[in-house]
């Protein structure tokens, strides 16, 4: 079966202005806007090469060239926070998967 995926470049561009948006939205309300998954799946994408997929493919969100699958996590790390406070979002064993990606990035997404 072969996974639908995204055009990583559009991903991208929505996803700058997207992470410009939240940073000003957690600056006036103090809240996350909760784009730290998405965002991360993109940098990870772009870093390690790989194919982002579609939504809603069954236990990973990317595949490396060789045709591996990788399930991606990212959190955002507020400081401040203790860091045993901080949670990741869970790694799901029901479904297929050869590597987990975690993705941290600081409050500007970087």
């Amino acid at each position: 079966m072969t996974e639908a995926t995204v055009d990583l470049r559009r991903v991208g561009e929505l996803l700058e202005q997207a992470r410009t948006l939240a940073i000003e939205y957690k600056q006036i309300t103090k809240k996350p806007l909760g784009i730290a998954g998405e965002y991360g799946e993109y940098v990870a994408a772009k870093l390690l090469n790989l194919r982002l997929l579609e939504a809603r493919t069954a236990g990973h969100d990317a595949i490396d060239a060789d045709g591996r699958k990788v399930q991606i996590k990212a959190r955002v790390l507020n400081p401040g926070t203790p860091r045993n406070v901080q949670r990741m979002g869970r790694i799901r064993w029901l479904h297929e998967w050869d590597s987990v990606v975690l993705v941290l990035l600081d409050e500007a997404y970087e």
